[in-house]
């Protein structure tokens, strides 16, 4: 079910109240009743045939402004129940570790996002071909999570964020088109904060993954319209990609500490290049 209220406060401004419940449901190795080696993080993975299906009350409050036919800013307040979340977590030492799924009794979690949207062009008044071709979009987003384990795990991470979540998300886009000469390039920026991928027990602290920036760039030609060509270039950046046990007890914030953390894995990918052409007959 779900339901949504819009009310418009003026030509330019809306406020938006809407109200969902979904669901998501347990993939299929999450309860395959088998173990099986994870080759990508040296871990023995079980599934659990007993997982339930996560039920989610969501709830939003939006403020609108589209001060242009081209502009927009909005800022929104959610707030997320979740009933039964699956998450992974540790369930044996030794050499390799197994991994499990399991149900947690209930999280929450609750935030802030921001989204802005604009065109040179209408936002500086002005008629000039490349500024009316260039769009900015930025998207912000402030998330706390929390969920408590307190009864059933009497360690520093009985309270503590929901498996996956990051604290914030940072996207943004400067993207350029023309029209006339059918070309256009497209620039994105992506950063999540820390978050836990594994779920830590009261022998093994958890697994967090450290930030990093991603940079995608993107150009596309059309040549007689009808030869299409895309070149692309995903993680200019290329930084390492880096997992650590957080042992930080009694620190208020989660940010890596080479000196008290574990690192666990610790890899570059590097950079991806692809060419797609499509011709339309």
């Amino acid at each position: 079910p779900s339901i949504n209220l819009v009310y418009t406060l003026n030509t330019k401004t809306n406020l938006r109240a809407s109200y969902s419940q979904t669901v998501s449901r347990p993939e299929f190795r999450e309860l395959a009743p088998f173990t099986f080696f994870d080759f990508n993080d040296n871990l023995l993975v079980e599934g659990d045939s007993k997982l339930k299906r996560t039920r989610i009350h969501n709830y939003d409050l939006r403020y609108e402004l589209y001060p242009t036919p081209a502009q927009l800013v909005s800022a929104s307040f959610f707030y997320k129940q979740f009933e039964n979340p699956i998450e992974k977590s540790l369930t044996q030492g030794g050499s390799p570790k197994t991994m499990g799924y399991s149900n947690v009794e209930s999280a929450f979690s609750y935030g802030l996002e921001i989204d802005y949207k604009l065109n040179f062009g209408q936002l500086l008044k002005v008629k000039n071909q490349f500024l009316e071709g260039l769009n900015f979009i930025g998207n912000l987003a402030y998330i706390k999570s929390e969920v408590d384990v307190s009864k059933v795990l009497a360690t520093s991470d009985s309270i503590r964020p929901l498996q996956g979540q990051s604290p914030y998300i940072i996207n943004a886009s400067l993207q350029y088109s023309n029209t006339k000469k059918e070309y256009g390039v497209s620039l994105s920026f992506n950063r999540v904060g820390e978050r836990i991928t594994n779920v830590g027990n009261s022998e093994y602290a958890s697994y967090w993954e450290k930030p990093r920036s991603v940079i995608d760039l993107q150009i596309n030609k059309t040549f007689y319209k009808k030869l299409d060509v895309r070149f692309g270039i995903r993680d200019l950046l290329a930084q390492n990609i880096i997992f650590y046990q957080n042992n930080g007890e009694g620190r208020t914030d989660q940010s890596f500490n080479s000196g008290k953390d574990n690192e666990i894995w610790n890899f570059k990918v590097g950079s991806s290049y692809s060419i797609n052409l499509s011709y339309k007959f």
